[in-house]
């Protein structure tokens, strides 16, 4: 802080001159530990140095492209030992860095892939209810509707629609043709 560069100077100015006086230079020293000691460190106890911060950042990258191919979510105490990192430790990096926590992570890709799946490859629901680990196609559609707020089928149909390159009508409105 400002006065503690204050309290220096005058320390190493009192400390040169030609006569000494002890007890001012004394008093400014006792001060200047004083300030020292009330003073907030400058590097915040949850400061990391670059380096170690470049280290998280690329287990933490590892272990996304890990989730990203997990079919079942472990544990966070499973997680937090492939990144040598405590379960909190864990929780707070993956925050600051992705935005969420690791099994939001986890389930977000998860039904990305599964958006993929369903919408763009020519499976029936329960192929992809089994490669994505759910118990029938109505267990996939049910977690597909909480998360998409849509069944699987609307998606379908919009790609038909937005696909289809003829000059039919895009939706139909009581039963007369109207385009959009």
């Amino acid at each position: 802080t400002y006065p503690m560069i204050q309290l220096t100077e005058l320390i190493m100015a009192l400390s040169q001159s030609p006569v000494i006086d002890y007890f001012l230079l004394d008093l400014a020293v006792v001060t200047l530990f004083g300030l020292a000691l009330l003073c907030p460190l400058e590097s915040a106890p949850d400061q990391i140095p670059y380096e170690r911060m470049l280290e998280i950042r690329q287990d933490l990258n590892r272990l996304a492209q890990m989730l990203i191919d997990e079919k079942k979510f472990r544990s966070l105490p499973f997680y937090a030992g492939e990144v040598y990192m405590s379960i909190t430790s864990l929780q707070k990096h993956f925050h600051k860095i992705y935005g969420m926590g690791v099994e939001a992570f986890w389930r977000n890709e998860k039904m990305r892939k599964m958006f993929l799946a369903v919408v763009y490859c020519n499976k029936h629901l329960e192929e992809i209810a089994e490669e994505f680990g759910f118990s029938d196609g109505n267990a996939l559609s049910k977690a597909f509707k909480k998360y998409y707020h849509q069944p699987p089928s609307f998606f379908k149909e919009l790609k038909n629609v937005t696909n289809h390159k003829t000059n039919a009508p895009a939706y139909k409105i009581n039963n007369h043709n109207t385009t959009y």
